[in-house]
């Protein structure tokens, strides 16, 4: 349970990156996401 939390509590973080424009810091958090096995991809309708 506490991992899931984790891993939303990094989502979202990089969620507010990216709407700030901290382009690098986004690619930053997601690359820490995807060292704990969370890959996630960019696309037009969103994050997935």
């Amino acid at each position: 349970m506490q991992d899931v939390v984790l891993a939303r509590y990094f989502i979202e973080e990089r969620n507010q990156e990216r709407k700030a424009k901290d382009f690098k810091k986004a690619e930053e958090t997601r690359a820490f996401l995807k060292s704990a096995g969370i890959e996630l991809m960019d696309g037009k309708d969103g994050t997935t």
